[in-house]
């Protein structure tokens, strides 16, 4: 069995990742879904597959799961 290989994912790509996973946010919010529950699937999104997202990209990625969009951290850096 071969090991996997693990590439950082391309901005094009990540747009279109992002596009999809606003969408998703978007419809669990209408669902009822609390932030907690949101995270705990961005959580399982980005850790499933064979690849790698920059820093930025995980902040712009868990960043859909507070509903103001930004972390208390992050929007006081």
């Amino acid at each position: 069995m071969s090991e996997p290989i693990y590439r950082i994912m391309t901005d094009q790509k990540f747009e279109k990742e992002l596009q999809h996973l606003r969408a998703r946010v978007k419809r669990m919010r209408e669902e009822g879904r609390d932030n907690n529950a949101v995270r705990c699937y961005l959580i399982g999104w980005v850790t499933t597959g064979e690849i790698i997202r920059t820093p930025a990209q995980l902040e712009k990625i868990f960043d859909l799961g507070f509903e103001e969009g930004k972390s208390d951290e992050t929007q006081t850096a």
